[in-house]
């Protein structure tokens, strides 16, 4: 387990008068205090697999600063600066920052004086400890975002979109549209981290990982709750193409989702993106699916497939059922030897293999009979008589001209000279 602790500074403006939260809410927010709470140590722990310790964080403050609650307005895109003036304060005061692993600023406050307008929140840039709150994001749903920030995680996101903060199920798109649960002591917790959000920052037990060195599969298996390491078995399904699989119950963290749910998972330039359902859903559960590649005909053998069935969904017993299965492209066999003698750019000349010169014709012809048969063959899917008939012949057509091609291409035939001496003489040879 790897320690991690945060500095909490609380500050507040010169001309600030409004009530700040008893310290002990704090420390139970931050330390291990309130370990057991569904506090920030707690949801850190749990979506590190166990490999976060973040209760030895402390609490410091109030401290002032120079500036006025009414100039904040005028320096707002000033963040680092403010972050600047409230770190320096708590050294002044004592407290030894630069020990700790991150810092992060709680601001009292209302900006505007309106209602529900705090002061600011942010966090990171990501890899970056430093984090920003006030006493209206004192609670695990923003502080796991921005917080998380500081552990290297970026915004998530959807398939198809480079849109940040629009996979509603987990704790980076906090704000938008996440599911944030409601909680009588902290306001609102979660949602959690996916899968692949924890895999990059090396929090996912890779050892509970199922994934198959198969070239083609298919399996029945079960996963756990993504976030319930305590349950021995399958956390998480890798399937080819990086897509990671969990199983996320509505429950704790996950308890404002409108139903227990499996979800498929990609990672590109350190953004997880929640992918669509074949029924265009993102929240899968019994009988929805995740594909990828061509499912039905027998051109489905050369571009190969993969697939992933949700069969149920038992949140009593802890448990997804998934079908994964996956078929490999077909490979057209090739001969492997060192070429000797000019092999054309279509493939025709001489490749010397075991010793021996062997021929080989032009490439390409066993894959295109193979893609016209399989055109033949799925085009009987299509309802219209008269267009099926016309895909049929234009595909015959093609696999003829292929041939007739190859056959061209391979040289003249030698065609046999007629027979002397009239029918009954058969002893003369062709020439």
């Amino acid at each position: 387990m790897t320690t991690t602790r945060w500095a909490v500074l609380i500050c507040r403006f010169a001309d600030d008068t409004s009530v700040i939260p008893p310290l002990v809410h704090y420390q139970r927010l931050f330390t291990g205090a309130g370990t057991g709470s569904l506090n920030v140590v707690d949801y850190f722990r749990e979506m590190s697999h166990g490999q976060l310790d973040l209760s030895g964080s402390q609490v410091f403050g109030p401290f002032g600063i120079t500036k006025k609650l009414s100039d904040y307005p005028g320096f707002i895109d000033d963040r680092p600066g403010l972050f600047k003036m409230c770190k320096q304060a708590a050294v002044d005061g004592g407290v030894l920052v630069d020990t700790f692993d991150g810092i992060v600023v709680s601001m009292s406050g209302n900006v505007s004086g309106k209602p529900g307008d705090g002061v600011d929140l942010w966090g990171g840039p990501p890899g970056i400890m430093n984090a920003f709150c006030d006493t209206l994001s004192l609670s695990p749903s923003p502080l796991g975002q921005e917080m998380g920030h500081g552990y290297g995680l970026d915004h998530a996101r959807q398939e198809g979109s480079d849109t940040d903060y629009m996979d509603r199920w987990d704790v980076m798109s906090v704000f938008d549209s996440a599911a944030m649960a409601p909680n009588a002591e902290w306001g609102t917790v979660g949602p959690g981290l996916n899968a692949q959000c924890m895999r990059s920052r090396g929090w996912l037990d890779e050892a509970r990982v199922w994934r198959s060195s198969a070239d083609s599969f298919d399996t029945v298996i079960q996963l756990r709750p993504l976030h319930r390491y305590d349950l021995p078995g399958v956390l998480a399904a890798e399937l080819p193409g990086g897509f990671l699989v969990e199983y996320r119950p509505k429950e704790r963290w996950d308890a404002a989702f409108d139903h227990s749910a499996v979800f498929v998972h990609s990672f590109q330039d350190n953004h997880s993106y929640v992918m669509r359902g074949t029924n265009g859903n993102f929240d899968l559960t019994a009988g929805d699916s995740f594909a990828r590649g061509k499912q039905a005909g027998l051109f489905s053998v050369l571009a190969g497939s993969t697939k992933m069935d949700v069969v149920a969904i038992d949140d009593r017993n802890k448990t997804a059922t998934i079908r994964l299965v996956h078929r490999s492209p077909f490979i057209e066999p090739s001969l492997v030897g060192s070429v000797t003698a000019g092999v054309a750019a279509g493939g025709s000349g001489l490749l010397f293999v075991g010793g021996k010169f062997r021929p080989v014709p032009p490439r390409g012809l066993a894959n295109t009979i193979l893609e016209g048969v399989a055109a033949y063959l799925d085009a009987a899917e299509i309802t219209d008589s008269n267009l099926r008939a016309q895909v049929q012949r234009a595909t015959l057509g093609a696999i003829t001209r292929s041939i007739d091609t190859f056959v061209a291409k391979s040289g003249s035939v030698s065609t046999p000279a007629p027979l002397s001496g009239g029918p009954g003489n058969r002893g003369h040879a062709i020439e």
